[in-house]
Protein backbone atom coordinates (compact mmCIF):
# COMPACT_ATOMS: atom_id res chain seq x y z
CA UNK A 1 0.00 0.00 0.00
CA UNK A 2 1.43 3.46 -0.78
CA UNK A 3 1.96 5.83 1.87
CA UNK A 4 -1.02 7.56 3.29
CA UNK A 5 -0.74 11.45 3.01
CA UNK A 6 -1.36 11.23 7.17
CA UNK A 7 2.01 9.25 7.65
CA UNK A 8 4.04 11.73 5.10
CA UNK A 9 2.78 14.75 7.58
CA UNK A 10 3.81 12.99 10.48
CA UNK A 11 6.89 12.03 8.59
CA UNK A 12 8.01 15.48 7.99
CA UNK A 13 6.84 16.66 11.63
CA UNK A 14 3.63 18.45 9.88
CA UNK A 15 0.54 18.86 12.23
CA UNK A 16 -1.69 20.68 10.14
CA UNK A 17 -1.80 21.17 6.91
CA UNK A 18 -1.07 24.99 6.57
CA UNK A 19 2.56 23.97 8.01
CA UNK A 20 3.39 22.25 4.46
CA UNK A 21 5.34 24.58 2.22
CA UNK A 22 3.32 26.18 -0.58
CA UNK A 23 4.68 26.63 -4.18
CA UNK A 24 3.14 29.39 -6.39
CA UNK A 25 4.23 27.95 -9.44
CA UNK A 26 4.07 29.92 -13.13
CA UNK A 27 4.67 30.22 -16.49
CA UNK A 28 6.47 32.70 -17.57
CA UNK A 29 7.87 33.63 -21.75
CA UNK A 30 10.52 35.56 -22.31
CA UNK A 31 12.58 36.29 -25.58
CA UNK A 32 13.99 32.71 -26.47
CA UNK A 33 10.13 30.89 -26.24
CA UNK A 34 9.26 29.52 -29.70
CA UNK A 35 6.00 28.25 -30.93
CA UNK A 36 6.57 24.65 -29.04
CA UNK A 37 6.69 26.35 -25.66
CA UNK A 38 3.34 27.42 -26.34
CA UNK A 39 2.41 23.95 -26.43
CA UNK A 40 4.54 22.72 -23.11
CA UNK A 41 2.78 25.99 -20.75
CA UNK A 42 -0.83 24.62 -22.25
CA UNK A 43 -0.22 21.13 -21.15
CA UNK A 44 0.98 22.20 -17.96
CA UNK A 45 -2.50 21.33 -16.09
CA UNK A 46 -2.66 18.20 -17.53
CA UNK A 47 0.92 17.32 -16.16
CA UNK A 48 0.06 18.92 -12.45
CA UNK A 49 -3.35 18.30 -12.21
CA UNK A 50 -3.21 15.40 -9.31
CA UNK A 51 -0.46 17.78 -7.64
CA UNK A 52 -1.58 21.60 -8.05
CA UNK A 53 -4.63 23.94 -7.54
CA UNK A 54 -5.08 26.39 -10.81
CA UNK A 55 -6.20 30.05 -10.61
CA UNK A 56 -8.29 29.90 -7.51
CA UNK A 57 -6.86 30.39 -4.60
CA UNK A 58 -7.92 28.19 -1.13
CA UNK A 59 -7.81 27.66 1.99
CA UNK A 60 -4.92 26.29 4.03
CA UNK A 61 -6.55 23.62 5.45
CA UNK A 62 -8.93 22.92 2.48
CA UNK A 63 -5.76 21.69 0.63
CA UNK A 64 -7.97 19.60 -2.06
CA UNK A 65 -5.94 17.02 -3.47
CA UNK A 66 -4.89 13.89 -1.92
CA UNK A 67 -1.37 13.52 -2.71
CA UNK A 68 1.41 16.08 -2.10
CA UNK A 69 3.65 17.34 -4.64
CA UNK A 70 7.58 15.97 -4.08
CA UNK A 71 9.62 18.64 -4.43
CA UNK A 72 13.33 20.27 -3.77
CA UNK A 73 12.89 23.73 -3.15
CA UNK A 74 16.30 25.06 -4.67
CA UNK A 75 16.70 28.46 -2.66
CA UNK A 76 16.24 26.00 0.42
CA UNK A 77 20.25 25.34 0.03
CA UNK A 78 23.22 27.47 -0.70
CA UNK A 79 25.02 25.40 -2.20
CA UNK A 80 25.61 21.43 -3.03
CA UNK A 81 27.27 21.14 0.72
CA UNK A 82 24.05 22.30 2.42
CA UNK A 83 21.84 19.64 0.57
CA UNK A 84 24.32 17.28 1.40
CA UNK A 85 23.95 18.10 5.29
CA UNK A 86 20.23 17.61 5.11
CA UNK A 87 20.08 14.13 3.54
CA UNK A 88 22.83 13.00 5.22
CA UNK A 89 20.13 13.28 8.20
CA UNK A 90 18.37 10.30 6.61
CA UNK A 91 19.67 6.58 7.77
CA UNK A 92 23.12 8.00 8.90
CA UNK A 93 23.35 9.74 5.36
CA UNK A 94 22.61 6.25 3.37
CA UNK A 95 22.39 8.51 0.01
CA UNK A 96 25.70 9.98 0.30
CA UNK A 97 27.34 6.78 0.61
CA UNK A 98 25.73 5.32 -2.36
CA UNK A 99 27.02 8.17 -4.37
CA UNK A 100 30.01 8.15 -2.96
CA UNK A 101 30.23 4.43 -4.14
CA UNK A 102 28.72 4.61 -7.34
CA UNK A 103 31.51 7.57 -8.29
CA UNK A 104 34.59 4.72 -6.51
CA UNK A 105 32.97 2.08 -9.03
CA UNK A 106 33.89 3.66 -11.97
CA UNK A 107 29.96 5.31 -12.86
CA UNK A 108 29.85 8.97 -14.00
CA UNK A 109 27.06 11.09 -15.64
CA UNK A 110 26.67 12.85 -18.92
CA UNK A 111 24.16 15.15 -20.44
CA UNK A 112 23.03 12.98 -23.61
CA UNK A 113 21.23 12.82 -26.59
CA UNK A 114 19.38 9.42 -25.59
CA UNK A 115 18.85 8.80 -29.47
CA UNK A 116 22.46 7.66 -29.38
CA UNK A 117 22.41 5.28 -26.91
CA UNK A 118 18.93 3.64 -27.98
CA UNK A 119 20.55 0.08 -27.99
CA UNK A 120 21.60 0.54 -23.91
CA UNK A 121 18.24 2.08 -23.26
CA UNK A 122 16.82 -1.30 -24.60
CA UNK A 123 18.68 -3.45 -22.14
CA UNK A 124 18.05 -0.80 -19.54
CA UNK A 125 14.26 -1.10 -19.83
CA UNK A 126 14.52 -4.65 -20.02
CA UNK A 127 16.54 -5.56 -17.40
CA UNK A 128 13.99 -5.80 -15.01
CA UNK A 129 10.18 -7.61 -15.53
CA UNK A 130 8.62 -5.62 -13.13
CA UNK A 131 9.50 -1.76 -11.85
CA UNK A 132 7.65 -0.75 -8.39
CA UNK A 133 6.10 -4.04 -8.57
CA UNK A 134 3.90 -3.87 -11.65
CA UNK A 135 4.74 -5.27 -14.86
CA UNK A 136 6.86 -2.89 -17.11
CA UNK A 137 4.63 -0.78 -19.35
CA UNK A 138 5.02 2.65 -20.76
CA UNK A 139 8.77 3.27 -22.31
CA UNK A 140 10.01 0.19 -21.10
CA UNK A 141 8.12 -1.66 -23.70
CA UNK A 142 8.54 0.65 -26.53
CA UNK A 143 10.59 -1.23 -29.60
CA UNK A 144 14.00 0.60 -30.69
CA UNK A 145 12.44 1.62 -33.30
CA UNK A 146 10.16 4.61 -31.40
CA UNK A 147 13.69 5.45 -29.03
CA UNK A 148 15.08 6.62 -32.10
CA UNK A 149 16.08 3.29 -33.62
CA UNK A 150 19.76 2.00 -33.92
CA UNK A 151 22.14 5.28 -33.98
CA UNK A 152 24.23 5.53 -37.58
CA UNK A 153 26.56 8.76 -35.76
CA UNK A 154 26.85 10.11 -32.74
CA UNK A 155 24.57 12.55 -31.82
CA UNK A 156 25.79 15.61 -29.09
CA UNK A 157 23.56 16.57 -26.86
CA UNK A 158 21.95 20.18 -27.60
CA UNK A 159 22.16 23.22 -25.54
CA UNK A 160 18.25 23.93 -24.70
CA UNK A 161 17.40 27.11 -26.98
CA UNK A 162 14.89 28.42 -24.98
CA UNK A 163 15.46 28.84 -20.98
CA UNK A 164 12.01 28.18 -19.95
CA UNK A 165 10.46 24.77 -21.24
CA UNK A 166 13.21 22.46 -22.30
CA UNK A 167 13.70 18.49 -22.01
CA UNK A 168 17.07 17.21 -21.24
CA UNK A 169 18.63 13.95 -20.34
CA UNK A 170 21.28 12.79 -18.15
CA UNK A 171 22.61 9.25 -18.42
CA UNK A 172 24.95 7.51 -15.97
CA UNK A 173 27.86 5.79 -17.73
CA UNK A 174 30.70 3.14 -17.37
CA UNK A 175 33.68 3.22 -19.31
CA UNK A 176 33.64 0.42 -21.50
CA UNK A 177 36.52 0.84 -24.60
CA UNK A 178 35.05 -0.56 -28.05
CA UNK A 179 31.72 -0.87 -26.88
CA UNK A 180 29.03 0.36 -29.66
CA UNK A 181 25.60 1.42 -30.52
CA UNK A 182 24.67 -0.67 -33.68
CA UNK A 183 28.06 0.66 -35.58
CA UNK A 184 28.39 3.45 -33.49
CA UNK A 185 31.40 3.04 -31.60
CA UNK A 186 31.06 5.18 -27.83
CA UNK A 187 33.23 3.47 -25.33
CA UNK A 188 30.80 3.66 -22.83
CA UNK A 189 27.83 1.85 -21.61
CA UNK A 190 24.71 3.39 -20.54
CA UNK A 191 23.15 2.14 -17.38
CA UNK A 192 20.87 4.40 -15.62
CA UNK A 193 19.52 7.98 -17.09
CA UNK A 194 17.17 10.58 -15.86
CA UNK A 195 14.93 13.02 -18.63
CA UNK A 196 14.71 16.67 -16.49
CA UNK A 197 11.45 18.66 -17.98
CA UNK A 198 11.31 21.92 -17.57
CA UNK A 199 7.93 23.88 -17.41
CA UNK A 200 8.53 27.46 -16.38
CA UNK A 201 9.86 27.80 -12.99
CA UNK A 202 9.87 24.05 -12.28
CA UNK A 203 11.69 21.43 -13.73
CA UNK A 204 10.14 17.44 -13.11
CA UNK A 205 11.90 14.12 -13.65
CA UNK A 206 9.84 12.26 -16.55
CA UNK A 207 11.57 9.10 -17.27
CA UNK A 208 13.60 7.99 -14.49
CA UNK A 209 15.23 4.53 -15.22
CA UNK A 210 18.21 2.22 -14.13
CA UNK A 211 19.53 -0.98 -15.39
CA UNK A 212 18.70 -3.76 -12.76
CA UNK A 213 21.85 -5.19 -12.47
CA UNK A 214 23.46 -1.64 -11.56
CA UNK A 215 20.67 -0.06 -9.34
CA UNK A 216 22.14 -1.78 -6.12
CA UNK A 217 25.35 0.49 -6.54
CA UNK A 218 23.71 3.39 -6.34
CA UNK A 219 23.38 4.84 -10.23
CA UNK A 220 19.94 6.71 -9.62
CA UNK A 221 21.14 8.60 -6.07
CA UNK A 222 24.85 9.74 -8.53
CA UNK A 223 22.33 10.91 -11.48
CA UNK A 224 19.81 12.62 -8.90
CA UNK A 225 22.95 14.42 -7.12
CA UNK A 226 24.78 15.44 -10.42
CA UNK A 227 21.63 16.60 -11.19
CA UNK A 228 21.20 19.01 -7.97
CA UNK A 229 24.51 19.87 -7.93
CA UNK A 230 24.66 21.32 -11.28
CA UNK A 231 21.60 23.35 -10.47
CA UNK A 232 22.80 24.32 -6.67
CA UNK A 233 25.94 25.37 -8.31
CA UNK A 234 26.92 25.04 -11.88
CA UNK A 235 23.75 26.49 -13.33
CA UNK A 236 24.06 26.88 -16.98
CA UNK A 237 22.21 30.03 -18.53
CA UNK A 238 19.22 27.69 -19.76
CA UNK A 239 18.60 26.80 -15.96
CA UNK A 240 18.29 30.10 -14.73
CA UNK A 241 15.17 31.31 -12.52
CA UNK A 242 14.52 27.68 -11.93
CA UNK A 243 12.95 27.21 -8.36
CA UNK A 244 11.63 23.49 -7.92
CA UNK A 245 12.88 20.02 -9.05
CA UNK A 246 9.43 17.41 -8.59
CA UNK A 247 9.28 14.38 -8.86
CA UNK A 248 5.34 13.21 -9.27
CA UNK A 249 3.59 12.59 -6.25
CA UNK A 250 5.10 12.00 -2.74
CA UNK A 251 2.63 9.24 -1.68
CA UNK A 252 3.64 8.07 -5.66
CA UNK A 253 4.15 4.40 -5.80
CA UNK A 254 5.41 2.03 -3.71
CA UNK A 255 6.93 3.17 -0.13
CA UNK A 256 10.45 2.13 -1.05
CA UNK A 257 10.28 4.75 -3.53
CA UNK A 258 8.56 7.01 -1.03
CA UNK A 259 11.40 6.37 1.40
CA UNK A 260 13.42 6.95 -1.35
CA UNK A 261 12.54 10.20 -2.12
CA UNK A 262 12.39 11.19 1.34
CA UNK A 263 16.32 10.45 1.42
CA UNK A 264 16.93 12.08 -1.45
CA UNK A 265 15.92 15.67 -0.12
CA UNK A 266 12.15 15.71 -1.75
CA UNK A 267 9.47 17.08 0.82
CA UNK A 268 6.08 17.24 0.48
CA UNK A 269 4.82 20.63 -1.09
CA UNK A 270 1.18 22.47 -2.10
CA UNK A 271 1.36 23.37 -5.36
CA UNK A 272 -0.62 26.71 -6.34
CA UNK A 273 -0.76 27.60 -10.13
CA UNK A 274 -1.90 30.10 -12.45
CA UNK A 275 -2.25 28.68 -15.66
CA UNK A 276 -2.66 31.92 -17.47
CA UNK A 277 -0.18 34.09 -16.51
CA UNK A 278 2.08 34.93 -19.17
CA UNK A 279 1.82 35.70 -23.42
CA UNK A 280 3.01 31.88 -24.25
CA UNK A 281 0.54 30.22 -21.75
CA UNK A 282 -2.19 32.85 -22.88
CA UNK A 283 -1.54 32.15 -26.58
CA UNK A 284 -1.60 28.51 -26.19
CA UNK A 285 -5.20 29.45 -24.43
CA UNK A 286 -6.48 31.50 -27.12
CA UNK A 287 -5.24 28.74 -29.93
Amino acid sequence: MPISRAECMQAFGYEKLSQVPAAQITFPSGPSCREACKGRAANAPKELKNYAVFDNPVADDNYPLRRFAAAIRLADYPDYGAFCQYVKKFSNGERIRLVKRAQKNGYFVELCDLRTFSVDRMDIHQSKETRQGQPIRGVCVLPIEELGGVPTRYLEPKTPECENYWIVSFGVFLPETGHKQGDVTVDKRMVAYINLNRVGEYAFYGTILGHGAHLANGVMDLCHHHIVEMLLEKRAAWAANLRYIWYAGMEDGTPGLYQWKRRSGFKPHRFYARQRVSECAMAATRE
